[in-house]
């Protein structure tokens, strides 16, 4: 459960080297290419990728917010920037591991349940109240972030226990964070809809700002992960099928995350996913763009390391790169520095198991283009066969039994969250800054 991002900017390749290009820019005709020469196979890992390749790197979330306004520049300059990135679609590697009888992405329409009525409820005015943050204990912390955590919370005149995001106000005016910080309340605040944690209510104080949260039970999906090392094909398409739901909910109202990964998606006690921590949501309408290079380093999609701008593809980008850390038990692209992931999501080289089901590596394949008018979208993924045996209908009433339901002994039960212990955060506020709170989050 993120808090906060880290103000750094990385410094990323433009383009690729010759070594790269020769290595990487030819195989990736069709974006991802298939390759399971090297991998581990060891019986008792059922196939999985190397152990020392499991431990991820430390995840960090990264936001700049220094754009440049010259946006017809950065038009003019997208191809020359890209030209490493060919994403033909008929590529023979992209046939060779096409399910039978499917032709390409376009072709797709073989779930029968799915159908385009299957629209999500639109988002409602902003129905957020303020409450009174002395009638809200801090019982533990669950997550911890740059400049805040987030604690379980009982309210002590209902009895009603929420998660309760604590940010630190000079933390967020120094990281000079105000906007998005009013943004993620703003955007939070009018969604509804049943796999995105609810917002009920804000706060503020003298040295914080509060966020009041639907509590999930199950904790993080990065703990699961963590624990089991990767999921079943039937968890991970399960999960996967509600992400798609909710984020084909935020495009339908011209809202794109960008912040997509295991970390911020939670499990409810029914055992149903919950997305949380809306820090880099923005409201973005096609065919606008944004420019801010923001997200988790594994996760960054081409055409935000290139900074071409970008709009809601970024968020399926991310879905792919989710879809293949459940299944693997770590992201698609990896390495020991951040230069070297950027560098391979640039080049394009994706390693796919053995074990992943033919219609897994085609829908991810398909998910991870750089060309964004080859990338799937929700109208090839709804239909797509790895999730031809999903009712989804069904699936967005939540009738549809969970693969897995958390053991809650009680209301107050957080046992399946990380124990962390209390960052000491600088909570300190200057005058000057107290004057900046006071006209900036108007709306805690």
């Amino acid at each position: 459960m993120g808090c906060g991002a880290s103000s750094s900017s990385p410094k990323v390749p433009d383009t690729l080297t010759h070594s790269q290009q020769a290595e990487g820019g030819q195989k990736n005709a069709a974006g991802p290419v298939e390759c399971t020469k090297g991998l581990d196979t060891n019986p008792a890992r059922q196939g999985g990728v190397p152990t020392a390749a499991v431990k991820p790197v430390e995840r960090i979330s990264i936001l700049n917010t220094n754009t440049n306004p010259d946006d017809e520049e950065k038009e003019a300059n997208m191809d020359r920037s890209s030209k490493c990135l060919n994403t033909d679609p008929e590529s023979e590697e992209n046939q060779a591991t096409r399910p039978p009888g499917m032709e390409s992405a376009n072709d797709i329409n073989t779930n029968p349940t799915y159908q385009e009525k299957q629209v999500t409820p639109i988002v409602g005015p902003e129905n957020v109240t303020r409450f009174n943050i002395s009638d809200m204990s801090f019982d533990r912390v669950i997550g911890e972030g740059s400049f805040g955590s987030v604690f379980l919370s009982r309210n002590k005149l209902s009895g009603t226990y929420h998660a309760l995001k604590r940010l630190n106000i000079g933390q967020v005016i120094r990281l000079q964070q105000v906007d998005h910080v009013n943004s993620e309340r703003m955007v939070w605040a009018s969604l509804r809809h049943p796999f995105i944690c609810r917002l009920f209510g804000t706060s503020r104080d003298d040295r914080y700002l509060y966020l009041l949260l639907e509590l999930a039970h199950g904790g993080e999906l990065f703990s699961m992960l963590r624990r089991e090392r990767k999921l079943s094909n039937e968890r991970a398409k399960f999960y996967a099928a509600e992400i798609a739901l909710a984020l084909d909910y935020l495009h339908r109202n011209d809202i794109i995350y960008r912040g997509l990964k295991p970390e911020d998606i939670l499990i409810s006690k029914e055992g149903h996913v919950k997305l949380t921590d809306f820090g880099f949501a923005k409201v973005v309408s096609t065919p606008t763009r944004t420019y801010t290079l923001c997200g988790t380093p594994e996760y960054l999609a081409p055409e935000i390391l290139l900074g071409k701008g970008h709009g809601k593809p970024v968020d399926w980008w991310t879905f792919g790169v989710l879809v293949y850390e459940m299944l693997a038990g770590q992201p698609p692209f990896c390495d020991e520095d951040h230069m070297g992931i950027y560098q391979k999501i640039l080049t394009g080289m994706v390693y796919f198991p053995r074990y992943f089901p033919s219609d897994a590596t085609h829908l991810i394949k398909g998910l991870l283009r750089a060309d964004l008018k080859k990338r799937m979208s929700s109208s090839d993924i709804f239909p797509h066969p790895w999730f031809r045996d999903i009712d989804w209908d069904s699936l967005l009433a939540q009738t549809v039994p969970p693969p897995y339901v958390p053991t809650i002994a009680h209301d107050g039960d957080v046992s399946c969250f990380d124990t962390y212990p209390e960052y000491s955060h600088d909570s300190s506020v200057s005058d000057i800054e107290q004057s900046v709170a006071e006209a900036a989050f108007v709306g805690f």
